[in-house]
């Protein structure tokens, strides 16, 4: 997997992946990639395709998971977002690579796959744990 450290190369490789991949993905997926893409803050757009991405990875082909990976490692390199927190981006991405069938670097031994982040930014987890813990609104009757 080639990995990204220009904003430029990241939007053009999000661009291209949207162009050739963006009518195989779920519709709601597609929406929020497409939106993520029109972001005016650069790296909230990337967060919010990874965040659109990560919870469908294991439906994705090898190309969705190489964005994946791009992304989290675009944004854990320049420690955007959380992503260096518990090491996210990292982990994200290493996941992505075992799951690609890549050999691992040197030294490093691919994560076991019940360790993968559950959720693919801070972000994205606290906006999950704060829905678990809001109150349920009975059924209006």
């Amino acid at each position: 997997m080639q990995i990204i450290t220009d904003n430029a190369a990241m939007k053009q490789a999000a661009t291209v992946f949207i162009m050739d991949h963006g009518s195989s993905l779920p519709s709601v997926t597609r929406d929020a990639v497409v939106a993520a893409t029109g972001e005016g803050n650069w790296a909230d757009g990337h967060a919010r395709m990874l965040e659109a991405l990560y919870p469908i990875r294991d439906q994705l082909n090898d190309a969705g998971k190489t964005m994946i990976g791009q992304i989290a490692a675009f944004l854990n390199s320049w420690q955007l977002l959380g992503m260096a927190e518990d090491a996210r981006g990292q982990r994200i991405l290493y996941a992505m690579q075992r799951d690609l069938g890549e050999e691992a670097p040197a030294g490093v031994v691919w994560p076991d796959p019940s360790t993968d982040p559950e959720y693919a930014t801070p972000h994205a987890e606290r906006v999950a744990a704060a829905a678990a813990e809001a109150p349920v609104a009975p059924p209006e009757e």
